[in-house]
């Protein structure tokens, strides 16, 4: 079997097209923000967005689509592009619970807004107000991110049959966030801390967008969301030497408990 490699050049013309329509559409919203309510947010979002990224998830769903349809499409772009907003979601989310101040090189939105409250030397605790205002941008994201999918042009019935394999997308991957929450106060096994990395990597980085883009081209119509066992395998693979380079190589503050347990089973004795 030949596997065809696409050349960076079309990569990063997919990452410009994403990046193309988030900007697009983070921008539609401007003259629906509320009058009178503070429009840092907005600005800070659409920093946080578009500041790099590896774009790995609209990515694997462009493919996926591409693999079920043989054809481009500017719609499925909008379409992958909305897990983005949803990965900004989540990693917003994280960074309050790992407590971590920096993201892709630059502070993190709660540490922005803490930040923004100290130097407006408001009332209040600054650490409170950063987290409580990231926190409600992440729930932004998470609601645009559903919006963005809906509204990509694509046909209803093509829409429904990604959006299953979507939906369950977003519950392994906050069900996984809670088991590694476990993980820091449980027994700190390498097989819970695998079971995390297949739920909140492997399955959320390449697996069920994948499975987004083939449904939204019409394959699965059951929206059952199911994958040979080999990809989910070599997602797994994918994932674990990732997050275990990654634990040992970027400074995080402090890393989330599945990361260091991966880190220190890598190393050798």
């Amino acid at each position: 079997m030949s596997v065809e490699v696409v050349p960076e050049s079309e990569l990063d013309g997919l990452r410009k097209r994403f990046d193309a329509e988030l900007a697009a559409f983070i921008d539609r919203q401007d003259p629906d923000w509320p009058d009178g309510a503070p429009r840092g947010v907005l600005a800070t979002l659409r920093r946080f967005v578009l500041a790099g990224g590896k774009r790995l998830r609209p990515m694997f769903c462009y493919w996926g689509w591409r693999g079920a349809s043989g054809t481009d499409s500017p719609e499925v772009v909008v379409a992958a592009a909305a897990l983005e907003l949803f990965h900004a979601f989540a990693l917003i989310h994280d960074d309050i619970m790992d407590g971590s101040d920096r993201r892709r090189g630059e502070p993190s939105v709660h540490k922005v807004f803490a930040e923004l409250h100290a130097k407006s030397m408001w009332r209040g605790d600054p650490a409170s107000f950063g987290r409580n205002t990231a926190l409600l941008c992440g729930d932004l994201c998470a609601a645009w991110a559903d919006q963005m999918f809906h509204e990509c042009g694509l046909p209803p019935e093509q829409i429904h049959h990604g959006y299953g394999v979507f939906a369950h997308m977003r519950t392994e991957v906050i069900a996984g966030q809670y088991l590694d929450l476990v993980s820091g106060v449980g027994d700190g096994s390498v097989a819970s801390a695998l079971t995390v990395i297949r739920m909140k990597a492997a399955r959320y980085t390449v697996t069920r967008p994948l499975q987004i883009g083939a449904g939204l081209a019409g394959e699965g119509r059951s929206c059952t969301p199911r994958t040979p066992r080999s990809a989910t395998r070599s997602a797994t693979r994918f994932s674990s030497a990732t997050m275990c380079w990654a634990s040992s190589a970027i400074p995080r503050s402090p890393a989330s408990p599945s990361w260091t347990i991966c880190a220190r089973a890598s190393r050798p004795s």
